[in-house]
């Protein structure tokens, strides 16, 4: 590695920004950067905080202008810059923002397990595939207009999947149900973990009479959705190019209004939301069975009218 350290040190060997990103790789535990053969195309890989592999791509072929190797490499800054939306550059130009097709089901399947990595919403219960029939599937079955994805350099990059009218879509309750029948949840040791955290909570909130989470039934906001965007795509514009995408399928179709659900402690979220025109609604109620470093969750309810 220390050979590569020096040659990335030498004069030309890469844009200004190149130092500002190696510190922000540092701070999210990507080791280094290797290269290509007699090139300084910076082709990256490491192991992140979160203890999965983690490869990152800046440019990949060699055959490209020098100029252009570099290019990703700029646009990827803004993943790790304090500022929102600092370094896109011309990222956030190349996201393409389209509907759902059939043949994006697989990428969006295997992006699902890595969007909210590192986020308070990542894993509930640590079962990837009861949570994707949960969260993802139904949307792509039952209401395929209202999902769109953000691609960049031919990779689906994040998601969003909406529902126009929640009172013809299946209940989150009812989904989990039939998740935790189909994958037996019972049986698998974290998602009985998780069941069993939830219903200690349940008992120990009834008692005190306290509110948990639940389900949003109000006709001032019929309609749904849920969002993921790779952690690389994050302040690239993904997310807003979604959300315009749905306020304009919202618009077009009079709907009077829009809620979603998040964690409360997802304060990232949260702002992103708040940014984007939602606003906070309702109590945050206990979320029972989910940790994050040992600490309750709670839910934060959020709604927004054209």
């Amino acid at each position: 590695m220390a050979e590569h350290d020096a040659r990335y040190g030498e004069e030309g060997a890469g844009p200004p920004e190149w130092a500002r990103v190696r510190d922000r790789l540092a701070r999210v535990g990507v080791a280094w950067f290797t290269t290509c053969a007699g090139h300084r195309c910076p082709v990256t890989s490491g192991s992140g905080g979160s203890g999965r592999s983690r490869k990152i791509v800046f440019g990949t072929s060699c055959s490209l202008p020098q100029d252009r190797l570099w290019k990703p490499l700029v646009m990827d800054v803004a993943d790790w810059s304090d500022q929102p939306g600092e370094g896109v550059g011309e990222w956030s130009r190349m996201i393409e923002i389209r509907s759902f097709a059939e043949t994006d089901r697989a990428a969006l399947r295997e992006l699902f397990g890595r969007a909210g990595e590192g986020s308070p919403s990542s894993l509930l219960w640590g079962h990837e595939e009861s949570e994707a029939a949960m969260y993802l599937e139904p949307y792509m079955s039952q209401e395929p207009d209202s999902l769109f994805v953000a691609v960049t350099g031919g990779h689906v990059v994040g998601y969003l999947a909406g529902c126009l009218d929640s009172s013809t879509f299946p209940s989150e309750k009812e989904r989990m149900e039939r998740a935790i029948a189909k994958y037996r949840l019972v049986f698998r040791p974290k998602p009985a973990a998780f069941l069993a955290r939830g219903m200690v909570d349940l008992a120990s909130a009834a008692v005190r009479r306290k509110p948990t989470a639940r389900g949003f039934d109000d006709a001032r906001w019929p309609a749904h959705l849920h969002i993921n965007v790779t952690p690389l795509a994050r302040g690239t514009g993904a997310a807003d190019g979604l959300m315009k995408r749905w306020f304009d399928r919202l618009v077009q179709t009079d709907s009077p209004g829009c809620y979603l659900q998040t964690l409360a402690e997802n304060t990232r979220a949260v702002r992103f939301f708040e940014r984007v025109g939602f606003a906070r609604h309702g109590p945050t109620p206990l979320v029972p069975g989910a940790r994050q470093g040992g600490r309750q969750l709670h839910q934060q309810t959020m709604v927004w009218q054209p």
